[in-house]
């Protein structure tokens, strides 16, 4: 199987992976991540490292799932839960305008995941972004509507510190309002 992105080692990316074989001990590792982890992150990497057996005949753990970008984690989290049989799920959540709850079935195994971009990462080492029109367009673009939003944001006096002051954040109580909600 091919990562979406890859692994890269030594100048190479890597993108080929073999899974390790379901024996119990991935499900041990899910059941006992949050009691030997700090922060989320450090779990499902945890579990990377027991799922994957190899990159391109390197072998695999807890410090190369860390290096993995974010595409690649949520790739191995989907096979996981393919693997697994957890891949189909019931989602309950409520209307923001009119508080009426509602569930939505959702099956991992059909969603469309697959290599990520038209192509290679901008920088990759051999075909990257450089030699892609269309990444040398969309980068240019971004760049610019960046400097623009600079410019706006700079004349209008900056962003008002409402919202973004952390000393009005209590992280003992993650109910904080969510602007999102109109």
């Amino acid at each position: 199987m091919l990562l979406p992105g890859g692994l890269l080692r030594h100048g190479e990316l890597r993108r080929r992976v073999r899974l390790r074989e379901l024996d119990g001990f991935l499900e041990l590792l899910i059941a006992d991540a949050p009691r030997h982890t700090g922060s989320f992150h450090d779990g499902v990497s945890r579990v990377l490292g027991g799922l994957v057996d190899d990159v391109e005949g390197e072998s695999f753990g807890y410090e190369a799932a860390g290096d993995l970008c974010v595409a690649d984690r949520q790739f191995l989290m989907h096979r996981a839960t393919t693997l697994l049989g957890m891949a189909h799920h019931w989602i309950s959540t409520s209307c923001v305008a009119c508080s009426t709850r509602f569930e939505v079935e959702v099956d991992f195994d059909v969603l469309p995941v697959g290599e990520a971009g038209p192509g290679p990462s901008y920088l990759d080492v051999e075909g990257g972004g450089t030699a892609n029109a269309w990444t040398t367009r969309n980068t240019v673009f971004m760049t610019w509507n960046l400097l623009h939003l600079a410019r706006l944001l700079k004349d209008a006096g900056g962003i008002p510190a409402y919202g973004n002051d952390t000393r009005e954040w209590d992280l003992s109580q993650p109910a904080h309002p969510n602007p999102e909600y109109r």
